[in-house]
């Protein structure tokens, strides 16, 4: 379900309301729901603390680049 701010939305644009009072207007044959809320801003990424995941990662960042490996090589 595709949400948009009420600013957003393109002039000229015919707004429907749906039978449960939503506010909605068509955008490639599919309803773009609009809303009062400002999207979210989201955080950065967090990696996982513990579980084999958070080995995974920490291997992949311990572990020489291939690169690096091929350079010493030659």
């Amino acid at each position: 379900m595709t949400i948009n701010h009420h600013s957003k939305v393109p002039p000229g644009t015919e707004i429907f309301t749906g039978p449960r009072g939503a506010l909605y207007y068509m955008r490639n044959g599919k309803r773009v729901y609009l809303s009062d809320n400002q999207p979210k801003k989201r955080e950065g990424y967090k990696p996982p603390i513990r579980g084999a995941f958070a080995r995974y990662l920490a291997n992949q960042l311990s572990s020489p680049s291939p690169l690096e490996n091929s350079r010493d090589q030659h």
